[in-house]
């Protein structure tokens, strides 16, 4: 089901105002392509993916009278779920210095079907990408997902991050330049 963005803006509007059918629409409406997003920001673990949509949706109810319809409710959604996701991150951090046990294998759809070689160069290719995109920071990996993966504009993602358009251009470009630098180390480009 497509929405306007005034209808979405309006749903949100009657969860401000303790609309619980409101809320399980915005939830319905959203959690999917939102829980996408989430999925990438936290490294591709399901179960923190989950805990992060389940944050954001709990934050977007409490902060529903505070939605200045700048942006639109996607938007307005990834903001909720990248700070989320950046407080989880930080928290992690804190327990511990490096995540073991992690590998771009785990990420990958298991197949017991021979695949064609164009298809294994693919999926070589996106496994290389994403080993890569997880050993950035996670402010430049953050950049480029919503830049790349979920194709914002720099406008939604300084929305999004709380940063201006200069700082997210100048921010990707820095990230893009160590993306190089990885895949330079790599001896792979």
């Amino acid at each position: 089901m497509v929405t306007s963005a005034t209808a979405e803006r309006q749903l949100v509007a009657r969860v401000a105002q303790g609309d619980e059918e409101a809320a399980a629409e915005l939830y319905r409406l959203f959690s999917g392509r939102l829980y996408a997003f989430i999925y990438r920001q936290v490294g591709g673990d399901p179960s923190l993916g989950e805990e992060v949509l389940q944050d954001t949706f709990l934050a977007a109810v409490r902060s529903a009278g505070r939605f200045r319809e700048e942006s639109t409710v996607f938007t307005w959604l990834c903001g909720i779920a990248w700070r989320q996701a950046a407080d989880r991150n930080r928290r992690a951090r804190r327990r511990r210095q490096v995540l073991e046990g992690h590998t771009a294998e785990e990420f990958m759809p298991l197949s017991g079907a021979p695949q064609p070689e164009e298809e294994v160069q693919r999926e070589e290719t996106r496994a290389w990408v994403r080993q890569i995109v997880e050993s950035l920071p996670d402010r430049y990996r953050s950049v480029l997902l919503l830049k790349y993966v979920e194709e914002l504009s720099t406008q939604e993602i300084a929305q999004i991050t709380g940063r201006s358009i200069r700082a997210v251009e100048s921010l990707l470009l820095r990230a893009r330049a160590t993306f190089r630098e990885h895949a330079e180390l790599r001896g792979d480009v």
